[in-house]
Order: C-alpha cells, then sequence, then structure tokens
C-alpha cells in the first residue's frame, strides 16, 4: 500500500489514539472522583473529567467533519478491538492521591511530547488542535510535578513514590506506541520526528523523577491498546458509560446507523479489522 493509500487510516489511526485515551481517562477520574476524600480532591477530578470528555470530543469531531461517524457514535458504538486508547487507563481507579497522580503525570509528560510533534502536522485540523491544548497540559504536569513534591518530603513518601511509578510503568508500555506504522506517519508528514518520541518522554520523565534516586525508566506493558489489544477491565467500563445512548440509538433511525459504514469500510481495507496493519 503507498503512503498516498494508507495516509486516511493512519490519519484516523492517530485521532483515535488520542479521543480514546481522554475519554477512558475520563471515566477514570470519574470513578475516583467517587472516592475523593475532600473538596480539593473533588474539584481536581472534576476537571479532569470535564477536561479529558472536552478533549475527545474535539478529536472525534475532526473525524465526522471528514466523513466518518458522529462524535457520540466513536465514542460508544465500536467494538473494543477497535479502540486505540493505551491500557495505562484501563486499570480501576484508586482514588485521590499520590497513586492516582502518578499515572496521570505518566501520561501528561506523554501528551506534552506527543502534542508538540502533532502541532507540526501537515494534516492542519489535527495541527491546529494539538497547537491549541499544548499551554493547557503544561499546566497539568506543572500542577503534577507541584502535588508529587509535596508528597514525596520523607523516606516514607519518596518509597511510596517509587513503588507507584514502578507499578504504573508496569503498564504504560504501549503509551508511547505509534497507533500506525511509523514510517507512513514520518513520510506523510501526519507525525513529524514520532520515531524521536519514546526518547523523549524518558528523558523528560527522568528529570523529574532522577532527583527521588530514580534513573532509569524502563516501560512495559501486557497488550497494546494502540493495535487494539486490551484489559479485561476496558469492555464494562464502556459497557456502563454507554448504556443511556445505547438506548436511544434504536430510535434515531436507520439512515443515521448507515453512517457505521464508513468505519469499516476503511478498516476492512487493510485486510484486516486493524486500521493500521
Amino acid at each position: 500500500m503507498s503512503s498516498g493509500d494508507s495516509r486516511p487510516i493512519a490519519i484516523m489511526a492517530v485521532v483515535l489514539s488520542l479521543a480514546d485515551d481522554e475519554l477512558v481517562r475520563a471515566m477514570q477520574a470519574v470513578k475516583a472522583l467517587q472516592q475523593a476524600p475532600d473538596l480539593t480532591g473533588w474539584t481536581a477530578l472534576g476537571a479532569m473529567a470535564q477536561d479529558g470528555l472536552g478533549h475527545a470530543l474535539a478529536y472525534y469531531r475532526i473525524l465526522a467533519e471528514f466523513g466518518s461517524d458522529t462524535p457520540d457514535q466513536l465514542a460508544w458504538l465500536r467494538p473494543i478491538r477497535e479502540r486505540r486508547n493505551t491500557v495505562l487507563w484501563e486499570l480501576p481507579a484508586t482514588g485521590y492521591g499520590p497513586d492516582q497522580v502518578v499515572r496521570q503525570y505518566i501520561y501528561d509528560v506523554w501528551d506534552s511530547v506527543r502534542l508538540a510533534g502533532l502541532a507540526t502536522s501537515a494534516f492542519l485540523p489535527l495541527a491546529e488542535r494539538a497547537a491549541s491544548l499544548q499551554r493547557e497540559v503544561g499546566y497539568r504536569l506543572l500542577q503534577d510535578e507541584r502535588l508529587l513534591n509535596e508528597w514525596a518530603t520523607d523516606h516514607e513518601g519518596i518509597k511510596t513514590l517509587k513503588t507507584s511509578i514502578a507499578h504504573w510503568l508496569s503498564w504504560a508500555g504501549d503509551v508511547t506506541r505509534p497507533p500506525a506504522p511509523p514510517e507512513i506517519l514520518e513520510e506523510t508528514g501526519i507525525w513529524p520526528g514520532v520515531l524521536a518520541t519514546e526518547g523523549q518522554w524518558q528523558r523528560q520523565l527522568l528529570r523529574f523523577l532522577s532527583p527521588y534516586g530514580i534513573t532509569e525508566v524502563s516501560a512495559t506493558c501486557p497488550a497494546n491498546g494502540r493495535e487494539g489489544q486490551h484489559t479485561h477491565y476496558l469492555e464494562p467500563m464502556l459497557e456502563e458509560w454507554s448504556n443511556g445512548y445505547r438506548e436511544i440509538w434504536p430510535r434515531r433511525g436507520a439512515d443515521d446507523r448507515e453512517r457505521r459504514g464508513y468505519f469499516r469500510r476503511v478498516t476492512a481495507s487493510t485486510g484486516s479489522g486493524n486500521p493500521h496493519a
């Protein structure tokens, strides 16, 4: 397949990975909010949920504007094998505390690196969206680091931080995996510099973590969500959130339902159910 033929598939894979990450991040924030012990936690997690849902909607709209399904259909009706989010966000929420913020920080560092590259994308709608979010993600990183510094003020706090970092890195191996072949992303200009992003992510994490005695970032993962491989946690979470939309879906009409065919036609063009196979 030529780079020209694969460009729409690569664009879809990249935008879906962005949108799906934000959707699942928001769902986990809502779950964690229910366990928050105080108003500070409620406020922080509520803002995280609202931001994540808003970002997901914006990304899904990019695809909808180019002929794909509606944002709600993309969010709630796609099967698990078509989801492109990192599995980092699939594990159950742990409340608002160091453990939750460590997971958020690992992701935010990646999101910062990813958006910096995508802000120069040749696909203008994606470049504009990425550029508009860079400052917001930078603010999130400052907040993450402030909270982690406040918690890691003694031996016990540093020990907790190190344990949490090790735990979440064992689920972060797919965070930096490109959702489409990197040579296609580079050649078409969809994601300039994609091959360098993993190293940038590791270096930025170490810049903050090395004063706490963490000298290496080694991420592993039992599944690659960028290729539609997910944990058993994702499906029931999506089913719970999509129930309301699925109840009204049959009343939306046959014409609307036919739009589902677009996504299936594009993914089928690769010869498999994977849009970046």
